[in-house]
């Protein structure tokens, strides 16, 4: 399959795979496949397993990601203007994904580094603690239906390589998991299966990554 950057190519030879093998439904799971699939769902040939392409589009984007899950009380961390920044603090790529380009900065020095080596850079409050995926399930008609925390053993290159099961069920914890993973779904329409990452500030609070 030729790779989604080259456009029409990628979605035709999608497009006969569908066809051809009588798929019913797509599950994309890249990143980069999420909107480009969502743009083109009409025309797909089958069911796509994906929100809408606002939300893709929203969810694409660190900065707007936090801008519209902030107002609904899921804790998400501060950002800074490069010239008011609290250190430490963490610079990351507004769009991206695993630890490109992402690097944690001590001063002011450091952090005019990291800015210069990364493309579209978010300077953001340091969150140092235990890093979390929440797995999860939404119904188009039920919204939330399952979820469950991996706590991230051992990470490279920002991908997690070993996790291990969090039994937060009936915890404090577990209470903030669950209303975190409610709200996101329900402000973005989320369908099927999906995930997103918890990290702890330096109060050992739980908080959007």
């Amino acid at each position: 399959v030729p790779l989604i950057r080259e456009g029409e190519k990628c979605f035709q030879t999608l497009r006969a795979i569908v066809r051809d093998r009588r798929i019913d439904v797509v599950f994309p799971c890249y990143d980069d496949a999420i909107p480009y699939l969502a743009a083109r769902r009409d025309s797909l040939g089958c069911a796509l397993s994906a929100p809408s392409l606002e939300t893709c589009l929203v969810t694409r984007s660190k900065r707007l990601t936090y801008e519209r899950l902030a107002p609904l009380g899921v804790r998400c961390p501060a950002v800074y203007e490069a010239g008011a920044a609290v250190y430490p603090c963490f610079v990351k790529p507004e769009r991206g994904q695993g630890s490109q380009s992402s690097v944690a900065c001590g001063d002011a020095a450091a952090l005019t580094e990291a800015m210069r080596a990364c493309a579209d850079p978010l300077v953001c409050e340091l969150l140092p603690g235990e890093e979390y995926t929440v797995d999860c399930a939404s119904d188009r008609d039920r919204g939330l239906v399952w979820y469950g925390a991996r706590r991230r053993v051992r990470v490279r290159a920002g991908q997690s390589v070993c996790t291990e099961w969090c039994d937060f069920q009936g915890t404090p914890d577990g209470d903030t998991v669950k209303r975190y993973a409610t709200l996101i779904s329900d402000a973005f329409g989320m369908r099927g299966g999906w995930f997103f990452q918890l990290k702890r500030n330096a109060a050992g609070e739980l908080a959007l990554l």
